[in-house]
């Protein structure tokens, strides 16, 4: 038998240890990863329903402004190239359309996908695309940056490597073998007992390159969590930064330009009616309006994305996710 010296056994179990909770966390991680993945997957199938919505208001109101100016046209107020200019706005807007329900099959597959599912059984998801997530200090997120599943994930490394090194150690102390048993010698017939002990020379020398490889590799291991914590905290101040910018948009969108787009498309159809505005300022004025709610509709997937990527920076929720799926 051998009786080990130096803590070896302690040593090995330590090892062990470190690398079930290093498994154990590479498990959190990919976890994260792919509730994070059907988050996104999610948000921009909602944004394209919203999408949907839009270009389906936008091709109503081409053929109500193709009927408006048929009517026109045979009262005699306005000439034939008007309704042509009408069809043709009416046949971009239905392409517009195609284009966005086609969008909205594609996001709804690849949702499904997320769930090793080909063919989706929904037809719809429901989520608030415009819900603000909470204002949270930089100073409160960069505290929570210990939380991030990848440094937790160098944190396993550093731990694996630091039982490594305390086992390669260990072993810088020669074990004691020893035996006993009972020896019959042939020529007497006689049976002896014999016990016999030994002690290796030279352990700690032998031990000394594993000792150096095993320091460079715990070195490393905290070299490689340092460098990942300085990025994560630059890429944490960037988010902060762009997702407040994004709000800023989204408010400036929601309560400035819309509304404004809105009274000026209304004062632009009363005097198309009139008679005071040609088709083309009509169309001028329902694109710009057009526009700007794809914007909003831009800008609220894009702070919901950041909010994903932070939460997923920090490891903790920033908000409560509140959706639904409809057959």
């Amino acid at each position: 038998s051998v009786i080990e010296l130096g803590g070896k056994r302690d040593a090995r179990l330590d090892v062990v240890t470190a690398r079930q909770q290093q498994l154990q966390t590479e498990q959190r991680v990919l976890t994260l990863d792919v509730l994070s993945g059907v988050t996104r997957q999610f948000l921009a199938l909602v944004a394209a329903q919203e999408q949907l919505t839009l270009h389906t208001e936008a091709n109503r109101i081409a053929q109500d402004t193709l009927t408006s100016l048929r009517r026109q046209v045979q009262a005699g107020r306005l000439p034939e190239a008007e309704v042509l200019r009408a069809q043709a706005g009416l046949a971009r807007a239905s392409v517009a359309l195609k284009q966005t329900e086609q969008a909205v099959r594609r996001e709804r597959l690849l949702l499904s996908a997320q769930w090793a599912d080909p063919t989706p059984d929904f037809q719809t998801v429901q989520g608030d695309l415009y819900a603000l997530p909470p204002s949270v200090p930089l100073s409160d997120l960069q505290s929570r940056l210990a939380n991030n599943p990848d440094l937790l994930l160098l944190t396993s490394e550093i731990d694996v490597r630091s039982a490594e090194l305390r086992e390669a150690r260990s072993n810088r102390r020669g074990d004691i073998e020893w035996s006993a048993g009972v020896r019959r010698l042939q020529e007497s017939g006689d049976s002896a007992a014999v016990v016999g002990m030994s002690v290796p020379l030279g352990s700690s020398r032998r031990a000394s390159g594993a000792v150096s490889t095993a320091t460079a590799q715990q070195a490393g291991a905290q070299q490689a969590h340092d460098s990942a914590r300085i990025r994560l905290e630059a890429e944490l101040i960037g988010l902060a930064d762009e997702q407040q910018q994004t709000i800023n948009e989204l408010g400036t969108l929601r309560n400035e330009v819309i509304p404004a787009l809105r009274r000026a498309l209304k004062a632009t159809g009363d005097g198309f009616e009139q008679g005071r505005y040609s088709y083309l300022e009509l169309t001028l004025a329902q694109g710009e309006l057009l526009d700007a709610q794809l914007a909003v509709v831009d800008a609220a997937e894009r702070v919901q994305q950041t909010r994903i990527e932070l939460e997923r920076l920090t490891g903790v929720a920033l908000a409560e996710k509140n959706i639904e799926v409809t057959p």
